[in-house]
């Protein structure tokens, strides 16, 4: 410990056991007698240190306590103490090393230029038909739009840029769309006066992403229908309209993807899958 400078107050675990006394020196501003100094030497005195002007605390027997001789069963305490700040220690930089990431690099998928025409082409036919719809239908249209359109951006996205990928299939899209939807308009119920909005938004979407999770039909623009819905303003009748709109994509998408002869959309359909996955889980 640095006795010069007041304001320095440092401990090393490596020579804990030879100290024979912590001294904290805090400047008081009130008095200009240098010589003001209150030591806490009782176990039964309370610590103030930070309300009351106290220039020096000075703790006897801390060598007692740090010492081998002390111990707490068969084992020194200041061995107790550096096993539980090497631990620690080791916890710490595991937990940061995985910030680092798995891989040292991992180069960036790349389409050829055919293959991201291709990509374009879906892409823009789907999101112009569902845009012209939603903005053209007559009814629930007081937003602009009768349904919102931009969890079919993300959907797109991985119709054709990502197909073969679970989230993409149409089993993921159908089940993850309509749980996420139902369980935001449900709570879109909550009054405010209970939940806020911001709550109420955030609890919906968490619960849709770790339900969509529980059954194995996860789904990104499933958490995003659910984020939106959960603000408010919208009924059944959007859902359905939304659902719609998804059944639409899955079709464009099948026909699009499989006129060309280096894609396959879907891999597979099977929307019973995540039911006899769940019912077997809890039943064995």
């Amino acid at each position: 410990m640095n006795d010069t400078n007041p304001s320095t107050f440092g401990i090393s675990w490596d020579n804990l056991s030879e100290c024979s006394y912590i001294s904290i020196v805090v400047e008081d501003d009130k008095s200009d007698d240098s010589s003001d100094t209150s030591y806490i030497d009782s176990e039964d005195e309370e610590w103030n240190i930070g309300l009351y002007p106290v220039k020096e605390v000075k703790v006897d027997k801390f060598k007692h306590f740090f010492s081998d001789t002390n111990t707490f069963g068969n084992v020194p305490i200041s061995k107790i103490i550096s096993h539980n700040v090497n631990s620690l220690s080791h916890n710490i930089n595991s937990k940061a090393s995985k910030v680092k990431g798995a891989k040292r690099h991992q180069p960036a998928p790349q389409f050829p230029i055919s293959e991201c025409a291709w990509t374009f082409i879906g892409s823009f036919i789907i999101i112009f038909l569902l845009s012209y719809i939603s903005i053209n239908i007559p009814f629930w249209n007081d937003k602009g739009h009768a349904f919102p359109l931009g969890p079919f951006g993300a959907l797109t996205t991985l119709q054709y840029s990502l197909g073969d990928a679970p989230p993409a299939q149409p089993r993921s899209v159908i089940l993850g769309s309509t749980l996420a939807g139902c369980i935001a308009l449900c709570f879109s119920y909550i009054p405010e006066t209970i939940m806020s909005i911001a709550v109420r938004i955030a609890f919906a979407t968490s619960t849709s992403i770790a339900m969509m999770a529980l059954l194995g039909i996860m789904h990104p623009p499933g958490g995003a229908i659910a984020l939106v819905f959960a603000m408010g303003g919208y009924h059944w009748g959007h859902l359905l309209l939304t659902l719609c709109g998804c059944y639409l994509a899955i079709f464009v998408a099948v026909i699009i993807n499989n006129l060309n002869g280096r894609r396959q959309y879907p891999q597979y359909w099977h929307f019973g899958a995540s039911f006899e996955n769940l019912f077997s889980r809890f039943c064995n």
